[in-house]
């Protein structure tokens, strides 16, 4: 449930994961979160991150499926968009909860600069009021 293409329940093999069952239901919209994957069951509530799995790095989570469970993908959380020369220029979405983060966790996520050094970095934010500031 929650933002994905087709929500409802979908037919899956004992062996699925967290993964099938999102290709089952049509993938996560664009508005989607791939960090906060709500999986509910019989053994109770727990969180995964998907991050790590798409990334391979880090601590994998248990991304399978039990009897019962259901997956509730939430809205999208914090954003940061990495442009120029980095290895995967994207917008990435930030921990769950977290609001921002340091620019050498952003680069780690853009798979870091081109160049090994010599670079100079621009970072473009904004507050409440959304004003811009650049730094």
């Amino acid at each position: 449930g929650g933002e994905v293409m087709r929500p409802g329940n979908q037919a899956l093999t004992a062996l699925s994961t967290v993964l099938d069952a999102l290709q089952q239901a049509g993938g996560v919209r664009k508005t989607g979160s791939l960090r906060a994957i709500r999986v509910e069951g019989p053994q109770g509530p727990r969180v995964v991150d998907l991050y790590a799995v798409i990334a391979g790095e880090g601590d994998t989570p248990d991304i399978r499926l039990r009897e019962g469970e259901r997956i509730v993908v939430p809205a999208l959380g914090g954003v940061v968009a990495v442009a120029g020369e980095v290895t995967r220029p994207a917008i990435y979405e930030l921990p769950a909860g977290v609001g921002a983060a340091p620019l050498s966790v952003v680069l780690r996520l853009a798979g870091d600069p081109l160049r090994p050094s010599g670079n100079r970095f621009l970072v473009q934010g904004s507050d409440a009021g959304g004003r811009r500031s650049f730094s």
